[in-house]
């Protein structure tokens, strides 16, 4: 609850949108690069043949030939590369045989240079491909329009490591070139901004590589990690230096994204020391910023610099809801439980009314962008706020907010074990009435169940079937049936119709013991469906296969009592008097042995089903509970010694298996000595 969130840098860069607008739009790649390279030089040589009125038979007899060849270079390119991947990796190859393509004959001049160069540089000779590319930005312009941004992103390529201002130049050209018409089949201009902004990055120039990251996203094409890279780098310098980049928006706007956010590579320390030494930055630099306030809050918030996160709160536009929420945590730290949950409540009504469950949108808040522990930052608030909520023994309201937010463990913990049954049903029957199929409704019509969400399909359904197994539990099976699953009424209604039978003392002896019998039968292989607790301890939300850690009233009874934050003594009430009778793991196969017990009570002594309810019953918990087991052990022996099952369990000591039909399905064991003190009377022991 204490803990600050993070913000997913991504997200927050998608708030940056505009900040730097560019003119160049990237091409968004649907194939592999060498493959969308070759189709975009064919159908450029195409246009250039057009444009010089060369015959159709002719050029195409051009096209191919430049094709083949062109796909030969891709292929020994990557040959060439997958050595060099062997090499890396420890394998001794031979190096693939080099063999040149040639340059089609008769292909305009500026393709058969820049081709030229695509093979001097594929061979590994970069001098020899600087000089084609060059010799091709000095024909004239009327003989280069197709080629040359080609050749001046080439040449920026080839000198960014080593020459980063000369790489600034070119790139910069082939941007100029394609202001000024010049063809850009692949989008070179919009992916230079990136090259030119690595150059930047090269000589510490942190906000030009900024400036051209941000360009570049705003033209549609994605580089966060470098981003990433260049705030990481910047945040290192000086004092001087973080004045500098605060001061200028766009930069200011780019660290503190990073530094607010999950992608800080930094320790849990040393990133609060960056984030100290940025806020002293932006102070230094006089910048008063209202629209960032709440970033710049969080930051704070992040440092353990609670003072410094509330002066920021102060200028915060009245519309920031992660502004609330940060005032929610800092009264929270004062111990003020009411203004805490007053604050969230807040927040989560100036909460933006949430996507249809196939639409997805970029963040326009900063609480949309933020996340802890895996949670979006509008879910966990209004968690959090359920736990206030909690806290303050408004239990109902806690079980609202905290199922509508989509914790669904925490929500049937509280709808299983800590709202009592008469308010869960009365709150169900207000808030999630049975679903209505789809239908025009009518113009007075306030169904709530028409058009709702996917999402709320599923909490109205999971909250009815959690609420059907708890009455049912309670034994208030007429008001259990409306609130079942179809799938499941037919095993609910025999279940009801059994125990009704079982139960009436008007019925012959035979007929109330089947009818026992068959109840325990159905407890025993659907009790999860029609009994179970969600979480502990039959986990039912886990279709039983496993238990966890859930929220138990244990770890959050270890919370120092001097903690803003415990269980309340009327939630333990609440959750001791909902406990499950027996409250042991499948407390349904307990339920169903004591169905089994009291139909043995109704049969025979020394009969066959007799023996074969005792010893199947017995079966069902003898590997969990083995003391509660002996007790049908013992009957089974002591009332039905002389039959088959009751003669081997004597024997050996123990069930016998059965088969699928009830009888013995293992070999009689020899005698064993009696361990019982006797002699023992059927009745003194049932």
């Amino acid at each position: 609850m204490l803990r600050s969130p993070r913000a997913r840098f991504g997200a927050e860069l998608d708030r940056l949108q505009g900040l730097r607008p560019s003119s160049f739009k990237a091409v968004v790649s649907t194939n592999e690069y060498p493959a969308e390279t070759l189709a975009a030089e064919i159908n450029d040589l195409r246009q250039a043949l057009r444009q010089k009125n060369i015959p159709d038979p002719a050029s195409a007899q051009l096209v191919a030939a430049y094709e083949e060849e062109r796909s030969r270079l891709n292929q020994l390119r990557a040959q060439v590369e997958e050595w060099r991947s062997w090499s890396i990796a420890g394998r001794n190859e031979p190096p693939p045989l080099w063999e040149q393509p040639r340059v089609p004959a008769g292909v305009p001049p500026e393709f058969a240079i820049y081709f030229q160069g695509a093979i001097e540089f594929a061979a590994g000779r970069t001098n020899g491909a600087r000089v084609a590319w060059e010799r091709l930005l000095d024909l004239p312009v009327e003989e280069r329009h197709h080629r040359s941004v080609w050749a001046a992103y080439m040449l920026g390529k080839l000198d960014v490591d080593a020459d980063p201002s000369a790489a600034s130049l070119r790139f910069q050209q082939a941007r100029d070139l394609v202001k000024h018409g010049f063809a850009d089949s692949l989008g070179l201009a919009a992916s230079s901004l990136g090259w030119e902004a690595r150059a930047a990055l090269k000589q510490k120039d942190y906000t030009r590589a900024i400036d051209l990251y941000l360009e570049q996203e705003s033209g549609g094409w994605r580089d966060r990690e470098s981003l990433q890279i260049v705030a990481h780098a910047a945040i290192s310098g000086d004092r001087a230096a973080l004045q500098s980049l605060a001061a200028y928006q766009p930069s200011r706007r780019v660290i503190t994204a990073y530094l607010i956010s999950t992608s800080v590579s930094y320790s849990e320390e040393k990133h609060a020391s960056r984030s100290k030494q940025w806020l002293q930055a932006v102070q230094d630099a006089g910048v008063i910023e209202p629209e960032a306030a709440d970033q710049f809050a969080l930051m704070a918030y992040q440092s353990g610099e609670f003072e410094l996160a509330e002066r920021w709160l102060a200028i915060t536009p009245p519309d920031s809801i992660a502004a609330l929420w940060l005032k929610a945590k800092l009264r929270l730290r004062d111990g003020d439980l009411d203004a805490a949950a007053a604050l969230l409540a807040e927040a989560t009504r100036r909460l933006p009314k949430p996507e249809p469950d196939h639409a997805s949108g970029s963040p326009k808040t900063l609480v949309e962008s933020l996340v802890l522990s895996g949670d979006t930052g509008d879910k966990r608030l209004r968690g959090e706020l359920g736990v206030l909520y909690l806290q303050r023994r408004e239990f109902v309201e806690a079980l609202d907010v905290i199922l509508r937010a989509g914790y669904s463990a925490d929500a049937a913990f509280l709808a299983d074990r800590i709202v009592t049954l008469e308010e869960l049903k009365t709150y169900i029957d207000q808030n999630w009435p049975s679903f209505v199929a789809k239908r025009a409704p009518a113009k007075d019509s306030d169904d709530k169940t028409d058009n709702e969400s996917e999402t709320d399909k599923k909490h109205r359904s999971d909250i009815r079937y959690l609420l059907a197994r708890r009455l049912t539990r309670a034994d208030r099976f007429e008001e259990a049936r409306p609130y079942f699953p179809a799938e499941w009424l037919s095993p609910f209604n025999r279940l009801v119709l059994d125990l009704s039978q079982a139960n009436d003392p008007n019925l012959p002896r035979g007929v109330r013991a089947d009818a026992f019998w068959m109840a325990a039968r159905i407890t025993r292989q659907q009790g999860l469906e029609l009994f179970g607790t969600a979480l502990e301890p039959d986990w039912q939300i886990h279709a039983g296969q496993y238990a966890e850690g859930g929220p138990s009233l244990a770890p959050r009874s270890a919370i120092p009592e001097s903690s803003v934050l415990h269980p309340t003594v009327e939630e333990m009430n609440r959750a001791r008097a909902s406990a499950p009778d027996p409250d042991h793991r499948f407390h349904y196969r307990y339920l169903a042995a004591n169905l089994a017990w009291k139909a043995a009570e109704l049969m025979p002594d020394q009969s066959d089903e007799t023996a074969r309810v005792l010893c199947e019953a017995g079966g069902w918990i003898k590997a969990r509970d083995p003391k509660y087991a002996d007790f049908f052990y013992k009957a089974l022996v002591i009332r039905c010694g002389r039959t088959e099952l009751g003669t081997a369990a004597d024997r050996k000591r123990w069930f016998p298996q059965m088969d699928e039909h009830g009888r013995l399905a293992e070999p009689m064991p020899p005698p064993v000595q009696s361990t019982f003190s006797g002699p023992w009377k059927d009745d003194e022991f049932r």
